[in-house]
Order: structure tokens, then C-alpha cells, then sequence
């Protein structure tokens, strides 16, 4: 299992060409689109990104709220999310730090989301306690992560969605009881997309 460390540096060695990669089109783009209409955003609303990478999704939120943080371990790829320009009128902010410990206060944001970062992660259970701390009562999150199943899992192996460790994802189920174990409610596993057979989506809220 790679460390926190060597996870940063393999990503900040492909961030300059991250955003050209054909997947970003053919996985990254429909899994954003997905997570965008599970997220129900409103004006206004604090979002926080963990796992943010180049910025795409923190970006295409920004759009809709007017405020959003990122937050991504490597700090390469952040450089990258720094160059692109900002939705006009919003606010958008950069953190390089892990999900297991995010400096950011309790209670800060309305909603969250981390969109194929999980399995990247060196403690998933930290991690989404950490994302419980800084939801305010009442705010909720949208997760995805690789979780292929069936033929779809034996395919992934071959194809290359990632390192490794994406191989060895928990099912769907298993992440949403890791997410009800950090303390959130109102769990919903969603099955929707063309991706459904290779990614996770899972909603929830911190309870008010």
C-alpha cells in the first residue's frame, strides 16, 4: 500500500498532463455530470471539494454557488487548479492538505463532495469523519469512488482506471457503511448513469 507521500508525488508527476487525458472525457466527465445534479446546489452555499485535483468539479460548482474550496494532497495538481479561471462573481480557494486532516474549521460548509479520491486515501475512515466535522448540521455530501463489480471489475484490470488500489475498492455497500459509521444519515446508494457498474455514488447529510 503506498503512502500519503507517494500518492502526492505520482499525481504531481502526470498534473501537466492530467486535464488532456482521454479519460477525463470518457470517466471523469459523465461521473462529474452525475454528481452535479446529485448535489442539488444552491446560490450561496459554502462547498468544499476533497480530493480536488486539477479543479474541474470545484470550478463547475463555484459556478452555481459563488463560493468553493478545494482541497487535494498534491500540491502540482493544485498549482494546475490555480492557473484556470474563476466563474465570474465567484470565490474560490486552494488547500493543499489530506483528507484525513483538513485545516479547516467545524461546521464551515453546507455541502461536500470528493469525486474518485476515496481509494486514495490512507485512512477512509479519518477521512470522512473529517468531512462530518466540517459539514454544519444539516449539510450533506455526494461521494463517488471506483467500486467495479462483475465483468465490469475484471475489465477495470485490464483497462487501467488507476493504480492498483483501485482494484481493491470496497463494494458500494461497504463505503456507505463506512459513511454511516463517521456519523452521517440519511444514506442513499445511487444507482443512475452509465457508469453505475464501475463507480459508487453515494449521498448523505450530517444530521442537524
Amino acid at each position: 500500500m503506498r503512502t500519503l507521500r507517494e500518492e502526492a508525488r505520482r499525481f504531481d508527476r502526470r498534473a501537466g498532463r492530467y486535464d488532456r487525458w482521454l479519460k477525463q472525457r470518457w470517466f471523469f466527465g459523465p461521473v462529474h455530470r452525475t454528481m452535479l445534479s446529485a448535489l442539488r446546489l444552491v446560490p450561496g452555499e459554502r462547498f468544499l471539494e476533497v480530493g480536488s485535483g486539477t479543479g474541474t468539479l470545484t470550478l463547475a460548482v463555484a459556478a452555481t454557488t459563488g463560493s468553493a474550496v478545494g482541497v487535494d494532497p498534491a500540491p502540482r495538481m493544485v498549482e494546475e487548479a490555480r492557473r484556470k479561471p474563476v466563474p465570474p462573481g465567484a470565490t474560490v480557494a486552494w488547500v493543499v492538505a489530506a483528507a484525513e486532516e483538513l485545516p479547516l474549521p467545524d461546521e464551515s460548509f453546507d455541502v461536500a463532495a470528493s469525486s474518485i479520491s476515496m481509494h486514495h486515501w490512507v485512512d477512509l475512515a479519518a477521512g470522512l469523519r473529517e468531512l462530518h466535522r466540517v459539514l454544519r448540521p444539516g449539510g450533506r455530501i455526494v461521494l463517488a469512488d471506483v467500486a467495479p463489480r462483475g465483468i465490469a471489475r475484471a475489465a477495470s484490470a485490464v483497462g487501467g482506471l488507476g493504480s492498483r488500489r483501485d482494484h481493491s475498492a470496497h463494494d458500494p455497500d461497504e463505503l456507505a457503511r463506512a459513511v454511516g459509521a463517521a456519523g452521517f444519515s440519511k444514506l442513499r446508494v445511487l444507482r443512475r448513469g452509465a457508469l453505475s457498474h464501475l463507480v459508487a455514488f453515494i449521498a448523505a447529510e450530517k444530521g442537524a
